[in-house]
Formats: structure tokens, C-alpha cells, sequence
């Protein structure tokens, strides 16, 4: 009896594990713009420098993505700085030791067009890509500074990175428009709905509280999306699938198989 309870105990532990340290692959898209200024030391050329990062909830950082400022205006960008380890992120000729890594960077901005940037899912590792993070709640941060350090603004915008896509359109405001951030896990990017053929793999189809899968013995994962390619959940592998909980209407079914690769499935329940 201590045995198989020490032993579940263990699988238990384990289950917990790889969920607190889930890694879901995908891509975090960011798109805003930085209106013109009327105050401040620069509004006669309209100039202004700017930064952008993904840091944890905690606000530890994780990668620069766009640093654009001139050559000794470092100092103008002290939020990211600080984020970034820059040496002194206050001093008057600039800083050093600011993380880049992987980001986007250019000298003063004048112009005030759309801007945007993609984030792989990973951290740095010194010069170099890091490895994909833990999923949770992260932040991308954003500062413009128009006039010295006395005209700034700096805003963050939290999603969460997971096996789930998370899409939004912040509000505006006088300093930051146009605002859309949208996190899609590496198994969404694929799914096509419009071209999502069935055949004849699962069955019944339309189906009402469970369904079956034809050559069952070459799937190890059964993934759930509804019509519009968000993922529901992960149905794991049985002999039937329970999907009494869901409403009637459209899904489509991933397969995972190692031996081939198997084409996505759509779904009816009525």
C-alpha cells in the first residue's frame, strides 16, 4: 500500500510539474502608433526616441524588441534602461551594456507611422537567442520620450503567453493608438479553417456526446479548436471522446501522430 501511495504521489508530482513549466511555442504580434506631440523640448522637428520590450508580470525582463534613439540618448529611455541593464540608464552621454539582443534599433524617430513587432516566445542569452519561457502572464512595455526625460510616457499591456490565443485592442490615448497585441501558440498558426476537409476519420459526424477516431492506434494526441481556430483543449488519446459539454456547431480536430502527419478533421455536434 506505502508503495503504490509513494508512487502516485510521484505521478502526481510530476503532472504538477509539467504544468507549472508548460512551454507553449507561437508568436506574440504588437502594433501601435505614437502620435505628434505639441509639447515638449522637440515639437519644432518632431522628434522623439522610443523603446519596446516584453518583460514578466513582475516586471523582469525577458527581451528588447525596438530601441530606437540617437547616439548618446540612451538616457532618454530610463524605464528600459533600467529593464535592459544598461549601466546607468540616467546618465547625460549615454549608456552602455543595454540588451538588444534580437531587437529592432535605429537613431531618432520623426515619423509617426504605424509600427509593430513579433516576439518568438524566448528570452537572451547574453548576444545571443535564448530558449522559449515558462508559460504565465507577461507584459509588452512601451516608452516614448519627446522632449529630454521631462516629456515621457511609458505603458504595458499584459496578455498571457499559453496554448491559448489571446487577442486584444487596448484604448488609446494621447500618447499611444491604434493598439493591437495578439499571442498565437504555434498550433493555431497552422490551422486552417477554411480549407479544413474531413475524411471521414472521425466518426459519427455530426456527432452528439462522444466520437470516434478510424486507425485510433496511430494518434497519441487529440486537440480540440472551435470555428474560428481558438483552441478548446487537449482530448489526450482514448477509444471514444467526450464532448457532451460542448455546444452544437462547427470544431475541427487536430491529430498528432509520430508516424504521419494527419490532416486536420472537422466536426459536427448537434
Amino acid at each position: 500500500m506505502k508503495k503504490n501511495y509513494f508512487k502516485g504521489l510521484a505521478l502526481l508530482l510530476l503532472s504538477l510539474s509539467s504544468i507549472v513549466f508548460a512551454q507553449t511555442a507561437g508568436t506574440l504580434t504588437f502594433t501601435f502608433t505614437t502620435p505628434k506631440h505639441t509639447t515638449g523640448n522637440y515639437v519644432s522637428d518632431g522628434r522623439f526616441v522610443l523603446a519596446a520590450w516584453v518583460e514578466t508580470s513582475a516586471g523582469v525582463f525577458v527581451k528588447t524588441k525596438m530601441r530606437y534613439v540617437g547616439g548618446n540618448t540612451d538616457d532618454h529611455l530610463p524605464v528600459w534602461g533600467t529593464a535592459a541593464g544598461c549601466v546607468d540608464p540616467t546618465a547625460v552621454l549615454g549608456t552602455t551594456g543595454c540588451n538588444i539582443t534580437d531587437a529592432t534599433t535605429g537613431a531618432t524617430l520623426t515619423s509617426f507611422l504605424s509600427k509593430s513587432f513579433t516576439w518568438d516566445g524566448k528570452n537572451v542569452s547574453g548576444t545571443s537567442n535564448g530558449t522559449l519561457v515558462a508559460d504565465g502572464t507577461y507584459r509588452v512595455a512601451v516608452q516614448e520620450t519627446w522632449g529630454h526625460s521631462s516629456n515621457t510616457a511609458t505603458r504595458y499591456f499584459t496578455f498571457t503567453k499559453g496554448p491559448s490565443q489571446d487577442s486584444q485592442t487596448p484604448t488609446s490615448d494621447n500618447n499611444f493608438t491604434g493598439i493591437t497585441l495578439k499571442w498565437t501558440p504555434s498550433s493555431l498558426a497552422t490551422v486552417d479553417v477554411n480549407g479544413a476537409k474531413s475524411t471521414n476519420q472521425i466518426y459519427p459526424n455530426p456527432a452528439n456526446n462522444n466520437f470516434s477516431i478510424a486507425n485510433n492506434e496511430l494518434v497519441y494526441e487529440v486537440i480540440l479548436y472551435d470555428a474560428t481556430g481558438r483552441f478548446i483543449k487537449s482530448l489526450g488519446k482514448a477509444d471514444k471522446y467526450n464532448i457532451s459539454d460542448l455546444k452544437n456547431g462547427v470544431y475541427y480536430v487536430e491529430l498528432k501522430s509520430e508516424k504521419t502527419k494527419l490532416p486536420l478533421q472537422k466536426l459536427i455536434k448537434n
